[in-house]
């Protein structure tokens, strides 16, 4: 089977891309800034010009797509606010209208986010069906595209489906993201690179918190499993807050390091607890997340350490 993925340089997009290469499948890849190494199945693609894309889809003919190119900066999407709206919900509209137009029979996975909840009125974990609060650029962009997707479910019958990730970690993402930011300071501390103190933000945000290697197999059972037109919650249903996940990397390290709260850190868009209900999807998948996110830390941490 030949799968297309788009924004297979970016962090998730990698595991992907390799996953399902494990799997047996004829994998593509799209870039928009240059990977590593691009190899002869990965294709240059502005997923914001449409005949580009109808051209790709038409070369390749997959008969599977996972959509995750995007802007996911939620604070750049602040900056850019018209990029973010551009990349993240009219090239979905592109790939969505090169499908229809070339009739193929493709099953889209649409990668939104569990940002589209939004600050939520109670804690309690977030089903599928529960009211809708995007209050980011990023959020908005990705809950018009979702509405797009169900739309050409509804009005042409794609084969398309959207799963909503919630936050998710690893070796790779960018360090502007907390636990990559958190992990290269204290590795550049112990080195004595610079002075044993960590500036962080708001500590007392409560999320649900996934290893990447869990997440990209979740996306394989969706791929697999997925009912078309539905939406699947991608977590494990377990909030932690950033406190205690900060406190356990300061265990693993023998350095005394000063936490400094700064209000030059918090960002006014953070929501303050999310977590989510994965029972729909459990229910039809059987999936079961392996992977403990304090493993990953330390996974990450030492990767680290290594690095510098």
């Amino acid at each position: 089977m030949k799968i297309l993925i788009t924004g297979s340089e970016g962090f998730v997009g990698k595991y992907l891309f390799n996953f399902l290469i494990n799997k047996g499948y004829e994998v593509y890849g799209t870039y928009y800034s240059s990977p590593v190494q691009i190899k002869e199945n990965f294709f240059f693609l502005d997923i914001r010009k449409r005949e580009d894309v109808k051209n790709l889809l038409e070369k390749l003919k997959p008969e599977g797509i996972f959509h995750l190119a995007a802007q996911t900066s939620v604070a750049l999407s602040y900056k850019e606010e018209y990029l973010t709206y551009e990349v993240n919900t009219l090239g979905t509209l592109n790939l969505i209208w090169a499908i229809k137009e070339l009739e193929l029979k493709s099953r889209f996975i649409y990668i939104s986010t569990a940002e589209v909840y939004g600050p939520l009125k109670e804690k309690k974990k977030v089903k599928e069906e529960d009211e809708l609060n995007p209050i980011s650029p990023y959020a908005l962009s990705k809950f018009f595209a979702e509405k797009l997707v169900q739309h050409y479910v509804k009005i042409y019958d794609m084969d398309a489906l959207i799963l909503r990730p919630f936050s998710h970690t690893g070796i790779g993402q960018n360090e502007n993201f907390f636990f990559p930011y958190c992990c290269k300071k204290i590795a550049e501390i112990e080195k004595g690179k610079i002075p044993p103190i960590l500036e962080v933000g708001n500590l007392e945000i409560e999320r649900d918190y996934l290893p990447v290697e869990d997440i990209v197999e979740a996306y394989y059972f969706a791929f697999i499993y997925g009912k078309k037109g539905e939406i699947y919650n991608i977590t494990n249903g377990k909030p932690i807050k950033l406190k205690e996940t900060l406190e356990f990397l300061l265990n693993q390290t023998n350095v005394k390091i000063k936490v400094i709260s700064s209000k030059e850190k918090e960002r006014k868009w953070d929501i303050p607890f999310l977590s989510g209900d994965n029972t729909k999807f459990k229910n039809l998948t059987k999936f079961e997340f392996q992977l403990e996110i304090k493993d990953t830390l330390i996974r990450l941490l030492n990767y680290y350490r290594e690095k510098i």
